[in-house]
């Protein structure tokens, strides 16, 4: 429901463990930019 805008709200520090599974564990958490591109490849599930 409100998704977009609890990542909007700042909820950065969720982000790395939301993206990273095990596997991507070594891998730096995802940046911004590539948080809005994947936000803007797919419209927002509000409804």
């Amino acid at each position: 429901m409100g998704t977009k805008m609890g990542f909007e709200s700042g909820s950065v520090c969720l982000i790395p463990e939301f993206w990273r599974p095990s596997i991507f564990r070594p891998w730096p958490p995802p940046s911004r930019e590539l948080l809005v591109q994947v936000w803007s490849s797919q419209p927002p599930s509000s409804s």
